[in-house]
């Protein structure tokens, strides 16, 4: 299995999974041409579509791939389908959905929207978050509520460390700005914000987001309660990197 982080629109990832005998995932397709671009260069198809939720910057490729694999088959919140694309299979909390010999757990993830999903296989150390953790930060709060948000996110800390998350978005250099800001004297955040910098200087993504230095750097996952959590929301709000 591999999974390959395709840049699309202004910072959006598109995660594209392969596995060994050839089939395709794409998660949150915010954009059909480069997905069919980057499949049909290496002789593949798409097989499957997982989306989180229904911003128009996770799902505005999915009619375009459809067109072109009308086989495929794309998954979604029962709950939010009257937001999604025609055609989805509805999921749920609880359901669990196979590509290939993976097995993704659906998890309800509310707080960015209500109808937000995530689809996490544990024993294989694999998370498609969408827009609920970015690196050193998590996702803005806009239909939920913060204890929403907050206790989705502890749902992500309960998995173990070596979790590789799959965001939708290379936010980590802001984020480390902020993170720096409200935690000046922190050598964890120094650090990594320094790894970061170089990161995003040489063009390399940062994602896939360890799970083990999100729980280290990421003020969100450090917050301690829903009280902490809110305080450093409202002021990621109307920061300015």
């Amino acid at each position: 299995m591999s999974i390959d982080l395709i840049p699309a629109l202004k910072d959006n990832y598109i995660p594209i999974m392969t596995s060994r005998d050839g089939h395709v995932l794409v998660v949150d397709p915010a954009d059909s041409d480069v997905v069919i671009e980057f499949v049909r260069s290496r002789g593949l198809r798409v097989d499957q579509i997982f989306l989180t939720h229904h911003h128009g910057d996770h799902i505005g490729g999915v009619s375009g791939i459809q067109k072109i694999f009308p086989e495929c088959q794309t998954y979604g919140n029962q709950a939010d389908l009257r937001r999604l694309p025609q055609g989805v299979i509805p999921v749920e909390a609880g359901s669990v959905v196979r590509f290939r010999e993976f097995l993704f757990n659906v998890y309800a993830a509310p707080g960015h929207t209500n109808g937000h999903i995530m689809y996490i296989d544990a024993p294989n150390q694999t998370a498609f978050v969408g827009d609920v953790l970015f690196g050193m930060g998590c996702g803005r709060v806009f239909e939920g509520t913060y204890d929403e948000m907050f206790r989705t996110l502890q749902c992500l800390k309960a998995l173990p460390g070596e979790t590789r998350i799959y965001c939708a978005h290379e936010y980590t250099l802001d984020n480390g700005r902020f993170a720096t800001g409200i935690f000046p004297d922190d050598p964890l955040i120094r650090d990594r914000f320094s790894r970061v910098s170089a990161l995003r200087a040489a063009g390399i993504p940062t994602v896939p987001l360890s799970l083990a230095e999100e729980l280290a750097t990421n003020p969100f996952l450090r917050a301690r309660d829903i009280n902490e959590f809110a305080r450093i929301r409202d002021a990621r709000n109307v920061f300015r990197a």
